[in-house]
C-alpha cells in the first residue's frame, strides 16, 4: 500500500507553506515519486501529485521543497499583454492580414520554448493574434521542458505551460527534452508519458497513436493532411520500424491531399555563436527524408522541425525542409547566431511565425513575430 501524508497549511498571499514542524519522510519526496504519491489536503480540496495519476488540478504548482517545507503556488495573477507589444502588434497585423486574406490554410508556428528561460509572452501574444486574425490552427513543434536533472523542475515546467497556454487550443509536437530524459536513462526523471499528455495536450483534433506521440489530422476542406511525427527523446530516436510504417500509410493515404509534416528533430544542433552553421540531418530525420524521398516528393508542401534553436532550410531539397527559430531566451538562444539576445522588455523577446498557404500558387510563406522580423519574410514554392 502507498504511504500517504496529510501535510499542514498556513496560508501566505498566494501561497501555501507547510509548517516546518510536520515530519515528511524522504521517500515521499519528488525525487523519489516513482513509488510514492504526496497529497497536499486544502479543506476539502485534494490536489495529487503522481507520476501515475497526473496533476489533477490546474491551479498548482510546486516550486520549492527541502526536508522541512514544501511551497505551493496557487493561482497565478493573470497576465497582461505588455503596451509594447499590443503597439507592435497593432502595427504588424494590417499588414499580415493582407498577405494571408486569400490564402487557403493560415497558422501560428512557435517552437521550443523552454519554459524556464522564457519570457512567457508568446501565450499573450498568440490569443491577440487569433483574436485579430483568420488564424485556422495553431501549432507547436516541441520542447516544452529545460532541464534534465530532476523530476521536480521538469514538472514544475510542464505546469507552467498549462498555466500559461490554458485556452489556447494547439497542436503539439513532442520534443526531445519533453521526455526529460537523460541520454538513454529510464529513471526516475523521466517524465510518465500519461502526465505529459495531461499537462501539454490541449486540442482533441490531434489523436495520437496508442502509447506514442504521432498523429494525423485532415484538413477535408482544404485537402490538407497535417501528419506529426515523434523524433525522440534526448539521443534516443523514436522513429522506429512502427512509426516508419504508420507515416508510409498516412502518406499514401490521401493522394490528392497536400502533405505538411511537422517533426521536432530533423536538423542536427547547432554550436552556441555558430554563425554560418554546417547543417547536417539527424538520424531520426534521415530515416523520415527517407520515406518521403522515395516516393512522396510531389505533395509535400513542407516539412517543418524546430530543435536546431536557428532557422535554416536544407539546400538542394527537391521539397521544403525547413527549420525554425527558438522561442526560448538566455543560454538557448544563444544557439541561434544571428538572433542571439532575446531582450525582456523588448519585442525581440519572443520569437513565432505566422505560417500562410497558397494551394492556388503552391506557395508558403513565413512571416515573424518577435525577433528576426527586420528581414525579408521567407516566401518558397512547392
Amino acid at each position: 500500500m502507498k504511504e500517504t501524508i496529510k501535510l499542514q497549511y498556513v496560508k501566505k498571499d498566494d501561497k501555501i507553506e507547510v509548517l516546518s514542524n510536520v515530519d515528511i519522510k524522504d521517500n515521499i519526496f519528488f525525487d523519489s515519486l516513482k513509488e510514492d504519491q504526496l497529497i497536499i489536503e486544502n479543506n476539502n480540496n485534494h490536489y495529487y501529485l503522481s507520476p501515475s495519476r497526473g496533476f489533477e488540478e490546474d491551479n498548482i504548482s510546486f516550486i520549492n521543497t527541502n526536508k522541512k517545507e514544501l511551497l505551493v503556488k496557487i493561482k497565478p495573477k493573470k497576465a497582461r499583454l505588455p503596451k509594447y507589444w499590443q503597439e507592435y502588434l497593432d502595427n504588424k497585423i494590417p499588414f499580415v492580414e493582407e498577405r494571408i486574406k486569400n490564402n487557403d490554410f493560415n497558422f501560428i508556428l512557435f517552437s521550443d520554448v523552454h519554459i524556464n528561460t522564457n519570457r512567457m509572452k508568446t501565450p499573450l501574444i498568440i490569443k491577440y493574434l487569433n483574436d485579430k486574425l483568420d488564424i485556422d490552427e495553431i501549432i507547436f513543434n516541441g520542447d516544452i521542458i529545460t532541464s534534465y536533472d530532476t523530476l521536480l523542475k521538469a514538472y514544475d515546467e510542464l505546469i507552467k505551460w498549462k498555466e500559461a497556454y490554458k485556452g489556447i487550443n494547439y497542436l503539439l509536437v513532442y520534443g526531445n527534452h519533453d521526455s526529460n530524459a537523460k541520454d538513454y536513462s529510464k529513471d526516475e526523471n523521466v517524465v510518465a508519458l500519461n502526465n505529459f499528455k495531461y499537462l501539454a495536450i490541449n486540442n482533441k483534433k490531434l489523436k495520437y497513436e496508442r502509447g506514442k506521440m504521432y498523429a494525423t489530422y485532415d484538413l477535408d476542406d482544404k485537402k490538407i493532411r497535417i501528419i506529426v511525427l515523434d523524433t525522440g527523446a534526448c539521443k534516443v530516436s523514436s522513429v522506429d520500424n512502427k512509426e516508419l510504417k504508420y507515416f508510409k500509410k498516412k502518406l499514401k493515404e490521401k493522394e490528392d491531399y497536400q502533405l505538411l509534416i511537422f517533426a521536432h528533430r530533423i536538423f542536427e544542433g547547432t554550436e552556441i555563436g555558430e554563425k554560418h552553421p554546417n547543417i547536417v540531418i539527424h538520424k531520426s530525420g534521415a530515416r523520415v527524408k527517407k520515406v518521403i524521398d522515395d516516393n512522396y516528393k510531389d505533395n509535400i508542401i513542407a516539412l517543418i522541425s524546430g530543435h536546431n534553436h536557428i532557422d535554416c532550410i536544407e539546400k538542394g531539397c527537391i521539397y521544403n525542409n525547413i527549420a525554425r527559430t527558438c522561442d526560448g531566451g538566455d543560454r538557448n538562444s544563444l544557439f541561434d547566431a544571428n538572433y542571439p539576445y532575446r531582450t525582456r522588455g523588448t519585442t525581440e523577446e519572443q520569437a513565432l511565425d505566422i505560417v500562410s498557404i497558397n494551394k492556388k500558387e503552391r506557395s508558403i510563406e513565413f512571416i515573424r513575430i518577435g525577433v528576426g522580423d527586420t528581414d525579408a519574410d521567407l516566401k518558397l514554392n512547392y
